[in-house]
């Protein structure tokens, strides 16, 4: 073949290659950026039990299960929705919250963190499963927990240094970012709520962060074990 018709051969073959590396490269983008959100169901009517089940964005969900009769009554199909991984109701059991870290965290949370791995927190009508809104993060994130007075999120950002996001509970935009330690994950209160309690898995410490407003103060104190993950959730009767 002609030096020619061969160097024209490559640069076709090239651009071809070229455009389709590039168009990958956009839909992955496009799937990063794309916010998760729910498909509606009828309104649950009942006492009700949500159980998230974590998957790859396409086969997400969340079991709405009938406390009384201890059957599933009802499954919210998520989309764009990779491993979901916590869910929380609010105070009044009007919405739910879930975490999207977008990484499979089932069968633990050691390993690599990717760097550049984005998180979500969806907020859901509880009765409907409907998103109400949803928002992408910087980094990924273990939870997302409804304040002591329901007005604000906090989600976690497993980053090296790390933080908590406070959020707006309405439109889920962030109001502050508090600095914690290394890779934190689940965020959760004390029954009093006067203290966010934060699991910084990468510095193997707990951090209490104070939460009444407008400042709030970070300490941290050492945690029993390695890369803790998972803190006691308090329970309160009303009123």
């Amino acid at each position: 073949m002609p030096r020619s018709k061969t160097l024209n051969l490559l640069l076709t073959v090239g651009l071809v290659a070229a455009a389709t590396v590039a168009g990958f490269a956009v839909t992955s983008r496009q799937a990063k950026a794309a916010d998760p959100s729910s498909v509606p169901i009828r309104p649950v009517t009942f006492d009700a039990v949500y159980v998230v089940n974590g998957g790859n964005g396409e086969t997400s969900s969340i079991s709405v299960i009938n406390a009384r009769t201890n059957t599933v009554a009802g499954t919210i199909q998520l989309t764009d929705a990779m491993w979901p991984h916590h869910i929380y109701q609010s105070a009044d059991r009007s919405k739910l919250l879930v975490a999207v870290p977008g990484m499979d965290m089932s069968e633990g949370h050691g390993g690599e963190m990717p760097p550049d791995m984005p998180g979500a927190v969806m907020l859901l009508n509880a009765r409907t499963g409907a998103t109400i809104r949803s928002v992408l993060t910087p980094a990924m994130n273990h939870n997302a927990i409804f304040s002591p007075d329901g007005r604000e999120v906090w989600t976690s950002q497993m980053m090296e240094p790390g933080s908590v996001l406070v959020l707006d509970a309405n439109t889920l935009q962030t109001r502050q970012e508090v600095g914690v330690g290394d890779m934190p994950a689940e965020v959760t209160f004390s029954p009093s709520g006067r203290l966010g309690f934060v699991a910084n898995g990468g510095s193997d410490s707990v951090g209490p962060s104070g939460w009444s407003r407008p400042s709030r103060s970070v300490t941290t104190r050492s945690a029993r074990g390695r890369r803790p993950t998972a803190l006691p959730t308090w329970t309160t009767r009303p009123g």
